[in-house]
């Protein structure tokens, strides 16, 4: 069964990397590092479109916020 945080559906606006607990978003902001690690760790660099570009910032953009979400907001 899901957690109950989990079961309403949630606003357009939800940043996916914050979790249900602390250690939930810890988790999801790690695995987000790693995928960034990766992408910038091939040899002779990555081209990347405008799109990829704007996805980038998106996920950057969502790990700051839950980072700062868990700071300041959990309780």
């Amino acid at each position: 069964m899901p957690h109950p945080l989990l079961s309403d559906p949630l606003p357009p606006t939800h940043n996916p990397l914050i979790g249900a607990l602390h250690k939930d978003t810890l988790n999801n902001i790690r695995d987000s590092l790693c995928t960034l690690q990766e992408i910038t760790s091939i040899p002779n660099g990555v081209m990347m479109s405008g799109r990829s570009t704007t996805g980038l910032y998106f996920l950057m953009t969502c790990i700051l916020d839950a980072l700062q979400f868990e700071i300041e907001y959990r309780d």
